[in-house]
């Protein structure tokens, strides 16, 4: 979301009165139009997946860049994940740098289905699917699945809808340890347990397009004792 004052900034740096309509402008987006249409009057309480993917290394893979080869650099990438997200109903909640979060809740978008999880983990899997093998976009993802408060927050100069709660906090945890080419998750997520156990239990020689393996880590501000983590490591 763009603050009142960026605005501002930007049209007094390119010198176009017009600029003060690109706000309107960045929501014209026919993907978008649901979403605008849905009135927050007051904060309420939804049962949300959300996913946070991002690039590994994405730091270091700017070093030495111009400017103009950042932008090109995002630009390709989004083009790619953004329309993985609204295939399956999912709104953009955050955008920064390489990172996205994403979510899915039927209050905000009916085409999301009912099954967010579903709606969720389809997602975070083609976008690491995607960019498998790409040494310039090698992806991860994380996601969690609970309940968030989404409400507008800010005052007139910065003003945004957005989700608040522990859920937030962590898909934000997960991420920081989140394993290359995978989609990471808690164990403790009914439906990964769920799918962890159904994979444990099939047998047969192929090989998967998905490996499922567990890992424990401390994650600060979530529980309290190591997390087991699950990760779906994609196979290529």
């Amino acid at each position: 979301m763009i603050s009142k004052q960026l605005n501002n900034s930007l049209a007094k740096r390119y010198g176009n009165s017009e600029q003060a309509g690109m706000i309107k402008r960045a929501f014209d987006i026919p993907h978008l139009s649901e979403a605008m249409q849905v009135a927050i009057a007051n904060p309420f309480v939804a049962e949300c997946c959300v996913v946070f993917s991002d690039i590994s290394g994405f730091s270091i893979r700017l070093e030495g860049k111009t400017a103009n080869q950042i932008k090109d650099f995002l630009d390709e990438y989004y083009a790619e994940v953004i329309p993985i997200i609204y295939e399956r109903g999912g709104l953009i909640d955050q955008m920064f740098g390489d990172g996205i979060i994403s979510v899915f809740n039927q209050n905000l978008s009916k085409s999301a289905g009912a099954d967010v999880f579903k709606a969720g983990l389809a997602t975070a899997e083609k976008i690491v699917r995607v960019f498998a093998g790409n040494a310039s976009f090698t992806t991860k993802s994380a996601l969690h699945k609970g309940q968030a408060v989404i409400c507008y927050i800010g005052d007139n100069n910065y003003r945004q809808a957005s989700l608040v709660g522990a859920i937030m906090t962590v898909v934000h945890r997960i991420e920081a340890v989140a394993k290359e080419e995978s989609v990471n998750m808690l164990l403790t997520i009914p439906e990964a347990k769920q799918m962890y156990e159904s994979v444990k239990a099939m047998t047969g020689t192929g090989k998967p397009t998905w490996r499922l393996n567990i890992f424990k880590t401390e994650l600060k501000g979530v529980g309290s004792g190591p997390q087991s983590i699950l990760y779906e490591k994609y196979n290529r």
